[in-house]
């Protein structure tokens, strides 16, 4: 007779923990990860032990399924009484339940709604106690992996009221005061265009609408490109104050929806604004100072301003080539201002700017710089760098300069040859001058 060898199938697994009782079906692999024994292999990461025993009596909880804490409605009496039966044995063998009828139906019968309160408010309150004290251990034993990390939750933030906001802006907003007026008529506009009554009402749907309001309204494309601006100005100012951050940069992310026209916008600069251009001044460290200086002094955008230099400045003038297209000659006389922020910096090699590691400044380091000071002025971040050269430009048109001045003053093609603009820089000084009048003037 041959005898039959029992199949017995594979062991379950057995964890035993550092703390606590073996844990059944649970084994830890080689690799650090966990895996829950049985045919379905599941397999998760998790450093914390505790946490990772949570994981998976919450994993075990899900597939086994159970009523126990919820409310079930029967269509008869005998599933009531099943399910009463089945949450105490889950209970261990105690339970409070409550049952109650609903209305009857055209045929006579009731459904009976089943819930329980298995804890009582002693126990919860003490369950309270050991949620706040013990996460960790409670995690482990409930089987609800996310209570472990009750402590990295950050507090709800508290959402300041429209007063609040303009008292914050009143009180704290120092850069200036025609700045500070022109905001909140931005800020007044808004409110009344849209109805707004609460931060959570500034949603892009709604940043959207007042964009097409302020559209029909037929205002210049710098009209509506400076309300724009000022609108993100407030509460990015806000938000870099540390009041309620997460909520102002959900409004200046919904504010972003706003532009000017299309139709116009692609071929109308941006000239920054006085009141700006001095915010970024007063934030800017000595470098800072001399870069910002240079590009509007003579129009010059980022990249070419950190392609300056110490040779090309010649009796208080810079004469230098666009870099844009290296044929055109461009020049500007130096302001008093430029001039002392320039005798500031140290001279580490033929180039004027410099990184902290004293190799040449890279345009991407230049434009980190700008970003800094644009961040320390809480000027707004549509404010560019390009903006200097646009309003240098626009300084230069709005003063009338000749057609020639201008080409040499932007680096454009002025029909003169080179050598009469460099033995001469001082026919370029009206052109500087106008830049000067309209941003110190």
């Amino acid at each position: 007779m041959v005898k039959s060898k029992s199949n017995r199938g594979r062991p379950v697994a057995v964890h035993r923990p550092k703390i606590g009782d073996p844990v059944v079906g649970l084994m830890k692999l080689g690799d650090g990860r966990w895996r829950a024994s049985g045919p379905e292999k599941y397999t998760f990461t998790e450093l914390d032990e505790g946490l990772a025993i949570a994981h998976f009596r919450e994993w075990q909880a899900k597939k086994i399924g159970s009523n126990l804490g919820t409310t079930k409605v029967h269509a008869n009496a005998e599933d009531a009484l099943i399910d009463i039966l089945n949450r105490t044995i889950e209970a261990g063998g105690s339970l409070e339940a409550n049952v109650k009828p609903g209305p009857a139906g055209p045929d006579g019968k009731h459904a009976w709604a089943v819930t329980d309160d298995h804890l009582s408010p002693a126990q919860w309150a003490w369950l309270r106690q050991q949620i706040i004290h013990r996460p960790l251990w409670v995690a482990e034993r409930v089987g609800i992996e996310k209570i472990g990390y009750l402590s990295e939750i950050k507090p709800l933030e508290r959402i300041p009221s429209f007063h609040e906001i303009e008292e914050a802006w009143e009180q704290h907003y120092k850069k200036s005061r025609e700045q500070k007026r022109r905001v909140m008529d931005a800020w007044r506009d808004f409110k009344k265009t849209t109805r707004v009554t609460g931060l959570r009402d500034i949603t892009p749907e709604v940043c959207i609408a007042f964009c097409d309001n302020v559209h029909a309204r037929k205002l210049a494309p710098k009209s509506e490109s400076n309300m724009f601006t000022r609108l993100r100005r407030l509460f990015t100012f806000l938000k870099g104050r540390e009041i309620a951050p997460d909520a102002m940069g959900k409004v200046v992310d919904a504010l972003g929806r706003l532009k000017p026209s299309d139709t116009t916008v692609s071929l109308d600069p941006h000239p920054i604004e006085r009141e700006v251009f001095h915010d970024l001044l007063e934030a800017a460290d000595t470098e800072g100072k001399a870069m910002l200086l240079l590009m509007l002094n003579g129009a010059f955008n980022l990249v070419e301003v950190i392609r300056l230099r110490w040779s090309e400045i010649q009796k208080n003038a810079i004469v230098t080539r666009r870099l844009k297209s290296g044929r055109c000659i461009r020049v500007c006389v130096l302001w008093k201002e430029t001039i002392d922020a320039l005798a500031k910096l140290p001279r580490k090699g033929e180039y004027i700017f410099y990184s902290r590691e004293g190799l040449k400044l890279t345009t991407s380091g230049a434009d980190k710089r700008f970003r800094v000071i644009r961040t320390d002025a809480e000027v707004g971040d549509g404010v560019t760098s390009s903006h200097l050269r646009d309003g240098a430009a626009t300084a230069l048109a709005g003063a009338g300069i000749d057609g020639v001045t201008f080409s040499i003053c932007m680096g454009h093609s002025s029909g003169i040859k080179d050598h009469y603009i460099k033995s001469n820089p001082a026919m370029v000084k009206p052109g500087s001058d106008a830049i000067y009048a309209a941003y110190f003037g």
